[in-house]
């Protein structure tokens, strides 16, 4: 059986954003394209304009002139046409033709269709709207009038690190601190020093924490001119026991709904509200789940022939920091569902790159195979780019695709209720923070007139 076209997409997505190769591939195929018109025009030129022995011939030197000056007539004219409002509209038609056989805006606009057919969303927890720690702003120890910070040239400077500890009292993983001086071009202009310290095994919320930049720092700025001071942090965070609801309806409920007025849940008087969805407390990372590739909605799983059951994965950047990288991932599965290695591929598939673990506590349990995750964001590593964040390589959302094989008989007579569940562990970047500093002179020497 042949994987279907998203499988393919989602494929083509993860393994052309990863291997830069590829895209150079599809942009080598328009060069060389373009390059063989060019060298079919010259080969033509060429023989058109050698003659004999000697060199040009004058005829040749005379359509050469007449090129030149029907090109000089219709630059200037194709360039006064532009100006007027038809032409404004005609350049436009021909540039939204020339983009659409574009290859390699092609390639672009495949990998946001990718989004569009495959995404699986997630409830947030209502008690638990946000989970981690953030940082909210960069605070200076000294504030100046109307909240305007000025630095003498040679003196230190100091900003506290305001975090917001969400629904975590103690931080119980590792944090590390950065801050540096940009100008307002964002040039880094130096470095600050983290007093008391850089790392963190814990973080709790008694802990302050400062970013000093140093007088010699200062000394080397420009007066009258301002700077930002901006602060991050970086830490090892997990999204855990993201968890699904499935159902999960024998053949026989198939053929009386299919006969049915009522869906599934009416007919049988459970309670679902026609609604269900992965719910996750709140944590940077978003995990969605879905049951079908198409990414709707469509419960219950009916185990029939014919059926092409699948688990969906959709992590997303839900706090607009960068995800550095994705340390692990697993899901699990209910024993007498597996994954369909023939279809997927797994684990060398970039839309399916989990690996079977065995059984724990009565599901089967697939993890991220570690060699298939680098090939996949090799080019993010060499690049120093995040895996999830807001540039318009990454992205902020990646989605998995399993095609899943199901025992017969796993629905018993009628349904059973059973759960898909996804753990993720990443280390997060947060949103740069920043506050504003001007440089001023306090000398007191008379300039000279």
């Amino acid at each position: 059986m042949k994987r279907g076209i998203r499988e393919e997409i989602l494929d083509l997505n993860n393994k052309g954003m990863a291997a830069p190769s590829k895209l150079r591939s599809v942009a080598s195929g328009a060069g060389s394209l373009l390059n063989r018109a060019k060298s079919s025009g010259s080969s033509s030129s060429g023989s058109s304009g050698s003659g004999g022995e000697g060199g040009p011939k004058l005829t040749s030197v005379v359509m050469i002139i007449i090129v030149i000056l029907v090109l000089i007539v219709g630059f200037v004219t194709i360039n006064a046409y532009g100006k007027t409002e038809q032409g404004k509209t005609t350049l436009l038609k021909v540039t939204e033709a020339v983009e659409e056989y574009n290859p390699v805006s092609w390639y672009f606009d495949l990998l946001e269709e990718q989004k569009v057919l495959d995404v699986w969303e997630a409830d947030t927890n209502s008690s638990s709207t946000k989970k981690g720690i953030e940082l909210w702003g960069m605070i200076p120890l000294t504030m100046g009038s109307g909240g305007s910070v000025s630095v003498p040239m040679g003196q230190q400077f100091e900003a506290v690190y305001d975090i917001e500890f969400h629904e975590v009292e103690d931080f119980s993983f590792n944090v590390d601190f950065f801050c540096q001086l940009e100008d307002l071009s964002d040039n880094v202009e130096g470095y600050g020093s983290i007093i008391p310290y850089p790392h963190f095994d814990s973080f709790d919320q008694s802990q302050t924490v400062t970013c000093k930049i140093d007088g010699e720092t200062t000394a080397e700025l420009t007066p009258g001119f301002a700077y930002d001071i901006v602060g991050w942090l970086e830490f090892p965070f997990e999204t855990m026991d993201v968890t699904l609801p499935v159902y999960f309806a024998s053949d026989e409920v198939y053929d009386v709904i299919r006969d049915s007025d009522d869906d599934f849940f009416d007919y049988y008087g459970i309670d679902e509200s026609g609604k269900i969805r992965a719910i996750y407390n709140g944590e940077p990372l978003r995990v969605g789940i879905g049951i079908s590739y198409s990414g709707r909605e469509e419960q219950p799983v009916y185990v029939r022939d014919g059926s092409s059951p699948a688990i969906g994965i959709s992590i997303e950047n839900a706090w607009g920091g960068d995800v550095v990288d994705i340390t692990d991932m697993y899901f699990y599965i209910p024993k007498g569902i597996k994954v369909d290695s023939e279809l997927s591929g797994n684990p060398a598939s970039y839309s399916c790159p989990f690996e079977y673990l065995g059984v724990v506590d009565d599901l089967n349990m697939y993890r991220l195979n570690q060699q298939t995750k680098e090939e996949m964001f090799t080019t993010y590593y060499e690049a120093d780019l995040p895996i999830l964040g807001d540039t318009s390589l990454s992205g902020n959302e990646r989605n998995f695709l399993c095609w899943l094989e199901i025992e017969d008989g796993f629905a018993g007579t009628l349904y059973t209720e059973k759960e898909y569940i996804v753990d993720v562990k990443y280390i997060y970047r947060t949103n740069q923070r920043a506050t504003p500093m001007t440089i001023v002179d306090t000398t007191t020497e008379e300039i000279p007139a």
